[in-house]
């Protein structure tokens, strides 16, 4: 129940774009240890899981480090911020 939790609230958090870090993050936190958990014996079948796993990993932490894109809600929210300018406490400490 846990897993599948975390699996649809990172997955929404990515195709939305709200919180991508976190999602991303969350993923990650659940992807590395059930890949080696389930993916490490030597069959066909578990080496192709355990490398495409392992480019999921790769692509999670892609967009841990580069952040959301341009058409997402965390980039929309942020240049929302950055247009109304800095909170009225920053704004005195600035003037001072």
């Amino acid at each position: 129940m846990l897993s599948a939790t975390a699996q649809l609230a990172g997955s929404a958090a990515l195709v939305l774009g709200w919180r991508t870090r976190w999602g991303a993050a969350l993923l990650l936190a659940f992807i590395v240890p059930a890949t080696l958990l389930f993916h490490l014996r030597s069959d066909q079948t578990d080496v192709e899981l355990f490398t495409r796993d392992l480019a999921i990993a790769g692509g999670l932490i892609l967009l841990i480090q580069q952040g959301p894109g341009a058409l997402s809600v965390d980039a929309r929210t942020m240049a929302r911020a950055e247009a109304a300018g800095p909170p009225p406490a920053e704004a005195a400490s600035a003037r001072s």
